[in-house]
């Protein structure tokens, strides 16, 4: 059964990158903002999902798909050195009309962004850049329980480990 996300409250979540990445994301004032400007993050309601997920790369328009049912069962991708525990304050949060794969493999034609980054950052492609112009801060891929983040100042990093 997939944890449901309730809008207007504080969820906190899971998100994997490297050590460096997300000491300064926990110690800037403006958060993952100022880190990961321009970008979409995906954030997610557990830990194994958050390592699956960075585990996907941008490599998705291969063949079945990187992340094709595994960040549903919670499988994990590849081991990263930290993990971080944010909160999320979802206002404008939308379901997602699309999967994950699709975005996946929407981001891997459209491009890497300036800096090379792990499966759990995309480029504001251009569905989630229609959701952010119609008015969402967030877009829940319902299908695996992952939450992109469009607007970065409504995620705040808590710790991570």
């Amino acid at each position: 059964a997939q944890a449901r996300v309730t809008v207007g409250r504080a969820v906190q979540v899971f998100f994997c990158d490297d050590g460096k990445t997300l000491a300064a994301a926990c110690s800037s004032p403006e958060g993952f903002s100022q880190i990961f400007h321009g970008a979409a993050l995906l954030f997610t309601l557990d830990l194994r999902q958050a390592e699956t997920v960075a585990g996907c790369g941008h490599g998705a328009a291969s063949g079945s798909g990187p992340c094709a049912g595994t960040a549903a069962a919670g499988s994990r991708g590849a081991r990263f050195q930290r993990a971080l525990v944010a909160e999320l304050a979802l206002g404008a949060c939308r379901t997602s009309q699309v999967t994950l794969e699709q975005t996946l493999r929407e981001a891997a034609n459209f491009g890497r962004p300036s800096r090379s980054r792990l499966g759990s950052v995309l480029p504001m492609v251009p569905s989630l850049r229609a959701q952010q112009r119609a008015g969402a801060d967030s877009v829940y891929f319902a299908d695996v329980g992952v939450i992109a983040v469009l607007s970065l100042g409504r995620g705040r990093p808590r710790f991570f480990f």
